[in-house]
């Protein structure tokens, strides 16, 4: 069964975990942050690489 909760519900959980458990909790939410500001980062990379190679290319032509 999928039990859904809001976010109030899920502070509420946060709270009512063990010390270990609430770490654990905050080394992975730091760490999926971190691997969205790394994938955000590779995005724009792949998209100046583009815009620079456009725009090589138009100024041989």
């Amino acid at each position: 069964m999928i039990m859904h909760l809001t976010f109030d519900n899920l502070v509420e959980e946060i709270k009512s975990l063990s010390t270990e458990e609430k770490e654990e909790l905050e080394f992975l939410l730091e760490k999926f942050l971190l691997d969205e500001c790394r994938e955000e980062i590779y995005k724009n990379y792949r998209k100046s690489l583009q815009e620079f190679s456009v725009s090589i290319s138009l100024k041989v032509c």
